[in-house]
């Protein structure tokens, strides 16, 4: 039996574990640092099990216990009875004829390899039966979340981690160097299913008419693997890909050289596959063509290329593959790697891995000059460090920013489009699928929130109490943490220039988030709350908001008019995209002109507007103040109860005072306001009263240029609460004092408003 020689990484790792003690632990080894030497080697950790969601790999771990320990296997025809070590088939062990059969105290500890999947039901079912297990351990490849399912709902924290970085700088795996390949195609109408692009959508894609993507693979194999002997995998989305591709290499290569390149998926018989991977290790096979079978727990170090025919939103899925072509071999300098990109479409794939994501830089965020430097001739490692190093100065962040700028601008073409004379009807659905494909790629649930996704996973998601304040979200890592910066003062209809944040929970953090925007007056409701929209979709856009769009869009020959059809939900959208469109423009040419190294008056304010912006993103940059935020917690949280137990007792005295109504002539409702004291009104409260007025026919005759933002809030919520009055008392009462009342907010933090029954005509005899 062969034996393995634990690195000093490996043997930290163990010693972690082992005084971690009982619970469930998750650790991050990147693919080829060696996971089943660490788990193999750990000792005093009772009877073990060890769950692997492919066949092929159950098998793979007993060659490292050297033959000192009794090993048994559960899946297929083959049983495990009373052996140290059961190592199992997850799809065979969830079966309850197979579960039944053990004890659920039967293991004290419980190895799942490749964790990423174990938030599955059937790994889910499994575990849960297994109630008597000490400890259960997860090993996966990275601990970022990505677009896979978090684990949070499996393990309880991260107790060791070392990532390809770590494994790369300390010479435990191959350094890796990268070049994209563009090919026709565009991902822009591909759809993701499971967190991923669709496999049919993609395979129909790529074997279309006038797609030239398979024969650009192919000449890509040949060109920079092939004709440099180098052992290439290439990874492709479906049986049916691989096999046109493996056909269009054969072809392009000599007679003697065709069989050279073999392909093997998931049914190729054991002898077969067996077969070419020896091949391959002993260079008779150069290539191996493959759909998702050499992704995971594959061991061929010679591979020194791996080409990407797959695209993938997935961290982990992507590692993976490349994980492939990182481990050490005596011949090889570096892995390169080769990722078939498309040369066209829009933001929405932002989201696709390419070679930079392995260190934490998004490429569609790259200047195209940064872009054209990654070559086989660059080292991918040295090259990110040194971006990041840029990007800590100044000069750098400004490059980024713009870029960020640039990216948004290619959103708003996409929304109001490029040609002259597009309808607003048009730029409110593509708005709308948009928004979609973002969300849908997300894989958050938010609930009731209404989240808008950015391409930076650091401030990934933003929440919007009211039109003024934002709230920024993380991405979720593999835990579901997260990182959540708030405005420092929870307040109402103003920006703050300051910020608080702290990591929590995911769940957490959207309650938390759910609790601030819930505390801002009811007409912001709007902002954040998708059931408080569902209204504006069924209310028609007001005559407002149509003069707003039309002013707003008219440069870019956007047609609005009164028979637009447009409800009043996406004209607001488009109206708050629309600024920010403007905005972005300002910001582009305000880039162009600060870099410009000109003097003049226009350059010079230039500067100072993106100086201010870098100041307003320092702000995330900082450390988290944990105890700070704690007590803006406990703020929030306090103020979240105080406005649901004044909800309530407001609750309690109108329906008191509706039942009095019925036997008096009169009924108060009093009403508290506590906002916007002395500020000028808001136009999205302008047009909230204005479309209340309409809808409950009463009209308060305000002066517009002299209403306060108080006054306006008391009015809403006056016209709110008739509007929600039952039918039988709103049309048998009058307001003869409501404009008064409203226009007297600015005085007091309590009024009442009194209503007087209508005196019933008496009836002619």
């Amino acid at each position: 039996m062969a034996t393995f020689t634990e690195r000093p990484y490996q043997t930290e790792c163990i010693q972690a574990i082992l005084d971690a003690g009982p619970g469930r632990h998750l650790i991050a080894l990147a693919t080829g640092l060696g996971k089943t030497v660490v788990f193999t080697h750990l000792t005093g950790v009772g009877r073990v099990l060890i769950l692997s969601h492919r066949d092929e790999l159950v098998r793979q771990p007993e060659k490292y216990y050297g033959g000192k320990v009794r090993f048994g296997v559960e899946k297929a025809e083959e049983h495990a009875t009373d052996e140290e070590v059961v190592s199992a088939s997850v799809q065979s062990l969830s079966q309850d004829s197979r579960l039944t059969r053990f004890s659920p105290d039967a293991f004290e500890t419980i190895i799942v390899d490749e964790a990423h999947h174990a938030a599955a039901p059937t790994y889910r079912k499994i575990l849960d039966y297994f109630t008597g297990a000490k400890r259960i351990l997860g090993f996966t490849a990275t601990p970022k979340r990505g677009d896979d399912v978090g684990l949070s709902c499996v393990f309880d924290d991260i107790i060791f981690s070392r990532d390809i970085r770590w494994g790369i700088t300390h010479q435990y795996l191959s350094r890796i160097r990268c070049e994209e390949i563009r090919a026709a195609y565009s991902l822009d109408h591909i759809e993701k299913t499971n967190g991923d692009y669709s496999a049919s959508q993609i395979e129909k894609l790529f074997l279309g008419e006038d797609v030239t993507v398979i024969p650009t693979a192919a000449r890509a194999y040949l060109e920079k693997c092939h004709s440099t002997g180098r052992h290439t995998l290439i990874y492709c989305v479906t049986k049916r890909i691989s096999r046109v591709l493996l056909e269009t290499i054969r072809k392009m290569l000599p007679e003697n050289e065709k069989e050279q390149v073999q392909a093997v998926f998931g049914d190729t018989p054991d002898e077969e596959r067996a077969k070419i991977l020896s091949d391959f290790q002993d260079g008779t096979v150069r290539c191996i063509i493959n759909c998702m079978v050499l992704t995971e727990g594959t061991d061929l170090p010679v591979c020194d290329a791996v080409i990407n025919l797959r695209p993938t939103c997935r961290n982990t899925l992507y590692q993976q593959m490349v994980g492939r072509g990182t481990r050490l071999y005596p011949t090889k300098e570096y892995c390169l790697v080769l990722d078939i990109i498309p040369d066209t479409g829009s933001s929405y794939g932002r989201s696709l891995c390419t070679a930079p994501t392995l260190f934490g830089i998004d490429p569609s965020a790259l200047p195209p000059s940064k872009r054209a430097e990654l070559t086989d001739d660059v080292d991918l490692l040295e090259f990110c460090d040194a971006l990041s190093s840029m990007y800590a100065e100044r000069s750098a962040r400004v490059e980024l920013l713009s870029r960020n700028v640039d990216l948004f601008l290619s959103d708003c073409e996409t929304v109001f489009g490029v040609e002259h004379g597009r309808t607003i009807e048009a730029c409110a659905a593509a708005c709308h699928e948009l928004s979609e494909k973002k969300n849908a790629a997300c894989g958050v649930d938010f609930g009731d929130l209404v989240a808008e996704v950015f391409a930076d996973e650091f401030k990934r998601y933003r929440f919007r109490p009211d039109w003024e304040q934002e709230i920024w979200m993380s991405e979720p890592d593999v835990l579901d943490q997260v990182r959540v910066w708030f405005p420092a003062v929870p307040g109402a209809g103003h920006a703050s220039t300051q910020t608080i944040s702290g990591h929590l929970p995911l769940s957490d953090a959207l309650e938390l988030i759910r609790m601030y925007c819930f505390i801002q007056p009811d007409f912001y409701h709007y902002c954040w709350s998708r059931s408080a929209q569902q209204s504006w979709k069924r209310m028609d856009a007001t005559s407002a908001q149509r003069g707003k769009l039309q002013f707003t869009l008219k440069q870019q020959g956007i047609l609005v008019t009164d028979k637009s059809v447009l409800n009043k939900l996406d004209a607001s959208t488009l109206i708050d995209w629309a600024m920010r469109y403007k905005k972005a423009r300002k910001m582009s040419e305000a880039f162009v002109q600060a870099s410009s190294g000109k003097q003049t008056k226009k350059a010079t304010a230039a500067v100072n507007t993106v100086e201010g912006l870098l100041n307003e993103q320092e702000v995330f940059c900082g450390p988290a103040d944990e105890s700070a935020f704690r007590l803006f917690m406990d703020t929030v949280r306090a103020r979240y109860a105080a406005v649901c137990e004044s909800i309530r007792e407001m609750e309690e005295a109108k329906q008191a005072a509706f039942k009095k109504a019925m036997e008096t002539s009169e009924l108060r409702v009093p009403f508290s306001v506590q906002i916007g004291k002395g500020q000028s009104f808001t136009d999205a409260q302008l047009s909230m009263l204005t479309s209340l007025e309409h809808r409950i026919g009463i009209f308060m005759d305000f002066r517009i240029e002299t209403l306060t933002r108080r006054q306006a809030s008391l009015a809403i919520s006056f016209l709110m609460m008739v509007r929600n009055m039952p039918s039988e008392i709103r049309d048998a009462v009058e307001f003869p004092d409501a404009k008064q009342v409203c226009l007297s907010a600015e005085k007091a933090e309590a009024t009442v408003f009194v209503f007087r029954q209508v005196p019933k005509k008496k009836e002619k005899v």
